[in-house]
């Protein structure tokens, strides 16, 4: 006859491990009026909330409410701010509590009708943070006024402990060009930089020894040699898109290819796409 083993049987160390692979609204709808020992065994679990597009405004209320005891857990938020019958996600989350102990967080299509000005001053206080993310390709739904001081933070003011900046939205970092401090530390960066100012946007986020920085020099792969390995040296990981307007000649695409070869060998998965475009003008 078989020997029937239950949950409750297994081990702390069994259930802390499974536990480790379950995000905080699974974890607690699963287990969370199970007995008292696995809920003792919830004190001291790491928590990483994951609120997608695909979740209920009920899901999150239930999970704020065993928020209100165990937010000091949480390590890791992924939020989507547009669920299935609400909007505004992140407001509600960061209103309702404060995320002490945050390493890693993303938001992802952040509603028109989401101001961030609460999880910006808690953001002020993350001392722990190690990776900030936002997803958010649709410029005209972020704050304007939000935009700014999420740049502020990330690029003049950013914890020691931050190693990974992910700002993909439109912004092109015009009013803080002389201000800009970033860490040696950081090992990940990502921006969206757009608008006229791009040359002088990148100039000031890595200085570059040259006193006249130009679009074109955008595409010497050289000058971004230098930049990186003077300002940046443990930067892991780099991308970046550019969208430059000239005039004629055309840009003899070879020789820029060659200039960006160091990123070949220090890069292993490091992949280049370039192209250009005539555009004609249709004269009336």
């Amino acid at each position: 006859m078989g020997i029937e083993t239950r949950l409750e049987n297994l081990p702390n160390e069994i259930l802390f491990e499974t536990f480790g692979y379950l995000h905080a609204l699974d974890m607690f709808s699963a287990f969370g009026s199970l007995n008292k020992r696995i809920s003792s065994i919830f004190q001291s679990t790491p928590l990483y909330i994951i609120i997608s597009k695909i979740h209920c405004r009920n899901q999150v209320d239930f999970l704020s409410s065993y928020l209100t005891f165990h937010v000091h857990q949480v390590i890791s938020v992924k939020i989507d701010d547009t669920i299935r019958d609400d909007t505004s996600i992140i407001n509600l989350l960061f209103n309702r509590h404060d995320f002490i102990n945050l390493q890693f967080c993303k938001f992802i299509r952040i509603h028109q009708s989401t101001k961030l000005g609460n999880f910006i001053q808690q953001l002020k206080t993350f001392d722990k943070l190690v990776s900030f993310n936002i997803i958010n390709l649709n410029d005209i739904t972020m704050n304007e006024n939000d935009k700014y001081e999420l740049v502020r933070i990330m690029l003049m003011h950013q914890p020691s402990s931050l190693r990974s900046i992910v700002l993909q939205y439109p912004y092109n970092y015009w009013n803080i060009l002389n201000t800009i401090s970033l860490s040696s530390n950081i090992t990940s960066l990502y921006l969206y930089i757009n608008g006229s100012s791009l040359f002088a946007s990148v100039n000031s986020v890595l200085p570059y020894k040259s006193k006249y920085f130009f679009p074109m020099d955008l595409l010497d792969g050289y000058a971004w040699q230098e930049m990186l390995e003077l300002y940046v040296p443990y930067l892991s990981k780099f991308e970046f898109h550019m969208s430059i307007w000239k005039y004629c000649p055309r840009t003899d695409l070879n020789i820029i290819v060659n200039s960006f070869k160091y990123f070949v060998t220090k890069y292993s998965n490091w992949h280049m796409i370039i192209d250009q475009w005539s555009l004609l003008h249709s004269i009336p």
